[in-house]
């Protein structure tokens, strides 16, 4: 009968131990440690860069691959209390603009096809969604994220198109067989978006819808001849003719009409 009473006795205490271990871990460890959020650079290369924002115990992965210019998102839910668990959903992001201070992006659950507008910089900041939210960091600090994820792989999304500074892939444009990529001026620096073919290539240089960026100097020159009729100019550099300072030496098509595009070429 002592042997029971001792037993309750202990059980008791170890219960009450545990309530108030997960109320004071709950309250106080988030509160003091955890109410401003964080972010990190954990991977930046030629390839790859990968940041985390940290808030409340939760932590949210941004990952940006600068050739192919997709984007994911990994939120990581760490339960509070003595039991800890983490929830893990992976989420599809689409940025729709990322310049001027401005960002605004749709992110997909791919397996619930719910889908979380987040947006700031604009009049009010806001995250709309099909339903409430379940992972409430996507909502607090995926758009400084995303922003952040975006400005250290430098790149920057216009009109839906996500462009990276040429400079930053010129490896894997070299060892790429893709000749062309669509190109464009932003900031002072040739910026380049995904692959095209030739005659999307054309079009934009002929009808001076756009820039081109060529892997070699001599598809830059032709396109500019096929596109000027058989007229061109260059090749010439308008800044300092190395490879660091954001140009690159290029041709134009002979064609003033149609807005003097540039064709640009890596080597």
């Amino acid at each position: 009968m002592n042997f029971i009473k001792k037993y309750r006795a202990m059980l008791s205490l170890v219960i009450a131990v545990s309530l108030i271990f997960t109320l004071f871990s709950n309250n106080v460890f988030a509160d003091a440690t955890d109410s401003t959020p964080t972010y990190e650079i954990i991977r930046s290369d030629q390839d790859v860069v990968e940041m985390v924002g940290r808030y409340q115990g939760d932590e949210l992965y941004a990952t940006f691959d600068r050739y192919t210019r997709e984007i994911t998102l990994r939120a990581v839910e760490n339960s509070s209390g003595l039991f800890r668990k983490a929830n893990v959903t992976e989420y599809k992001v689409d940025v729709l603009e990322a310049e001027a201070g401005k960002l605004s992006a749709i992110v997909t659950d791919p397996t619930t096809n719910e889908e979380i507008k987040i947006e700031k910089g604009y009049t009010e900041d806001k995250v709309t969604a099909q339903i409430p939210l379940l992972v409430p960091i996507l909502g607090v600090i995926g758009a400084a994220l995303l922003e952040q994820l975006l400005a250290a792989g430098l790149a920057v999304v216009i009109l839906g198109v996500t462009y990276v500074v040429a400079s930053s892939i010129a490896d894997k444009i070299k060892n790429n067989k893709a000749d062309y990529y669509a190109a464009t001026i932003y900031g002072g620096e040739v910026v380049v978006a995904g692959t095209i073919d030739y005659n999307t290539a054309w079009s934009r240089i002929g009808y001076g819808s756009g820039d081109v960026f060529s892997r070699t100097r001599e598809l830059a020159a032709s396109l500019a001849a096929n596109a000027g009729s058989g007229y061109w100019v260059g090749p010439e550099n308008h800044g300092n003719g190395t490879l660091t300072d954001g140009y690159y030496w290029h041709y134009h098509p002979w064609k003033p009409m149609a807005g003097h595009a540039h064709s640009f070429f890596l080597y």
